[in-house]
């Protein structure tokens, strides 16, 4: 209920009052009652005024309950007064009307500036960061450019052709992690022997990738004086430990197979041991190569392996994990190996490829995958 009709609602209850007075055909109680009935429902509106009017009129009948003039004369008095809380509410509306509308106006105003600086501001600060987003991207886009470059060349450091004759079966592949890699592969064949080997630089990225490119340099330029494995590895540490203030290092196992003979001659630097025909080789315990300088290397001798299957791997294979964070483990990778002791180099290595995949389910690789996988005929 509005002002404006409760307080037409008083008046008319005054002025109902008034007559009841005059005509002394209402009494004080059913005064009092009235208007404590009105008051009540002037409670639940809200009307405060009302409420306070209706409470002076209510007091006023108590006080002059044995006076029906003094009544009367109370009610015409609070009758005025009431109209005059009309009137006033009256103006007071129409001024509440003016001035709200010019509030409104004025509000209407202050918003449309405040938005209309606002927006100012946003267009700024989104065109600056438009700006820094185009940078942001050219210099990603070279960047990403540059890193593809630089696999491509790290790629084409490392054979791709993969003879298949009467004498020798040989395949292997790597799988970066990121853009470039720290993990290598080679071989080379000297005369009647193929030297191979398979290394994992610490570390990811650019950093790794460097040093990984340097360690690949250094194998195959050092095969050609036909040094053993454990030279070749003594060599390269020497060479690894000079300048390195960041402390990079590499695990390699470094092969060389007489293909007349089928001697395997191997120097195992801290990396994973090999599968040898379903079963782990026993390895010597032999640091990585770039941590000490001056480090003895041992080598190791196992004679004849013509027919066996040799796979040679990094730990991005048995250390895969999927969302879980379940590995692919050693002992994953030595059941499927023995079970496909018969394959060809590049069938087995596909075989581990598609398991490793389903088994890390879309998970993101945390490290290089390498696999290289010999067979002598």
């Amino acid at each position: 209920m509005s002002k404006k009709t409760i307080l037409s609602v008083l008046i008319i209850m005054f002025l109902g009052l008034c007559q009841g007075v005059s005509a002394q055909e209402t009494s004080d109680s059913v005064l009092i009652s009235t208007i404590k009935k009105n008051m009540q429902e002037h409670y639940k509106n809200g009307d405060t005024k009302a409420i306070i009017t209706a409470t002076k009129l209510m007091k006023a009948l108590e006080r002059q309950s044995d006076s029906l003039m003094a009544i009367n004369k109370d009610l015409q008095l609070s009758e005025r007064r009431t109209k005059a809380i009309a009137n006033e509410n009256a103006a007071n509306v129409r001024m509440i009307k003016r001035v709200g509308t010019a509030a409104l106006t004025l509000v209407a105003f202050l918003f449309v500036a405040i938005y209309a600086n606002s927006r100012r501001v946003q267009l700024r600060k989104l065109r600056e960061a438009y700006d820094k987003l185009e940078e942001t991207t050219v210099a990603k886009e070279r960047i990403e450019s540059e890193l593809r470059i630089a696999r491509e060349i790290q790629m084409g450091m490392m054979p791709h052709y993969f003879p298949d004759n009467k004498n020798l079966d040989i395949y292997a592949t790597i799988t970066p992690a990121k853009e470039v890699s720290g993990d290598l592969y080679d071989f080379v064949s000297v005369e009647d022997k193929l030297y191979f080997c398979v290394g994992d630089v610490s570390g990811k990225g650019v950093p790794a990738a460097l040093f990984m490119s340097m360690t690949a340099r250094l194998f195959r330029a050092l095969c050609k004086y036909k040094l053993s494995p454990k030279e070749i590895a003594t060599s390269m540490n020497n060479e690894l430990t000079q300048d390195n203030e960041n402390g990079m290092f590499v695990t390699m196992f470094i092969g060389r197979l007489n293909l007349t003979t089928g001697v395997l001659d191997f120097c195992n630097a801290g990396h994973n041991p090999p599968i040898l025909d379903g079963q782990f080789i026993e390895m010597e315990a032999n640091a990585p190569l770039g941590l000490w300088e001056n480090v003895v290397f041992e080598g190791q001798t196992l004679g004849d392996i013509t027919g066996k299957q040799l796979f040679v791997y990094s730990d991005g294979l048995n250390e895969a994990e999927n969302s879980e964070h379940d590995q692919y483990s050693e002992e994953r990778l030595k059941r499927i190996v023995g079970k496909h002791l018969n394959d060809s180099s590049r069938q087995l290595i596909d075989l581990l490829e598609h398991d490793v995949e389903a088994h890390v389910a879309g998970a993101t690789p945390h490290d290089d995958l390498t696999m290289l996988c010999i067979r002598k005929k």
